[in-house]
């Protein structure tokens, strides 16, 4: 950890706390590891968001909402355990960025009442998966690039139903961005790219072993700019330039003439949560 911190008479950490797709939710213990731990140190926690079996790739715990269980949080929280934090303040925002809640006292007890909050704002119950999924990050810079993108995505893919069709609406201007996220794909297979993303554990790495995943669990179609068609495609993902175009492509994946639709606006923030209800 930095020096700073471990001398320091009192820790107070800040953050903001939304879902994570790695670690369950924001804040708390992340001003802590990675916020001011070394690189190895994040590597060696960042690496267990990966399948102990090489081959097996990411971690299906380590995920939105997931925390018990989760062996990356809870080796984070560990971590945060060793600074000995003396008080924190998390903020909870909404989706226009407005402050909704703030959470100050105990840096496990506070963070985990603003997970709470998290929940009731930004998860979404819904009573079955869909053979089409229709979702766009919510706005600018949600969908600056796909490396930024893929969270949208991530969250789509829990609202459909496996093997089924999610349209995802992002512009990407800078789609380039980052550079290192599109190296990863130009390995032969993904059994490679695993072994390089386990040899050098980056962030980068592990998003392009999460999107190869996402692509063997259904079709993504990407309405984006036609200049990004190229890059887009080494990812696995169907790109098209037109709304018309991209359901009429999903139709004739989903492999249903009256597939189940679901749309998701905010689809960058909104993580729907499947709950089997009975039917009377």
């Amino acid at each position: 950890m930095n020096r700073l911190v471990v001398e320091a008479d009192k820790v107070i950490l800040t953050g903001g706390v939304i879902y994570h797709y790695m670690m369950g939710y924001g804040g708390g213990r992340k001003s802590i590891m990675p916020g001011v731990s070394s690189l190895k140190t994040i590597q060696q926690n960042h690496m267990l968001a990966m399948e102990k079996e090489v081959g097996a790739g990411s971690s299906a715990l380590a995920a939105n909402r997931m925390t018990k269980g989760n062996p990356a949080h809870e080796d984070m929280m560990e971590v945060a355990a060793f600074a000995k934090p003396d008080f924190i303040v998390n903020v909870v925002p909404n989706l226009n960025d407005e402050i909704t809640g703030i959470f100050a006292g105990n840096w496990i007890s506070a963070w985990l009442e603003a997970t709470r909050m998290v929940d009731d704002i930004f998860g979404v119950e819904i009573e079955e998966q869909a053979d089409i999924v229709i979702a766009t990050a919510g706005g600018r810079p949600k969908d600056i690039n796909l490396y930024q993108t893929q969270k949208t995505i991530d969250n789509a893919v829990y609202a459909m139903k496996p093997g089924g069709v999610v349209v995802i609406l992002g512009e990407c201007p800078d789609i380039t961005e980052p550079k290192e996220f599109f190296d990863w794909f130009s390995y032969p297979t993904p059994l490679e790219m695993e072994k390089a993303v386990r040899a050098n554990f980056l962030i980068s790495g592990w998003v392009a072993v999460r999107q190869i995943e996402y692509c063997r669990k259904g079709t993504v179609i990407l309405l984006t700019r036609r200049d990004n068609f190229e890059l887009a495609q080494k990812t696995g993902v169907l790109p098209v330039g037109a709304m018309d175009e991209a359901l009429q492509l999903a139709y004739v994946k989903c492999g249903t003439k009256n597939p189940k639709i679901t749309i998701m606006p905010q689809g960058a923030n909104t993580f729907p949560m499947l709950v089997r209800k009975e039917r009377r």
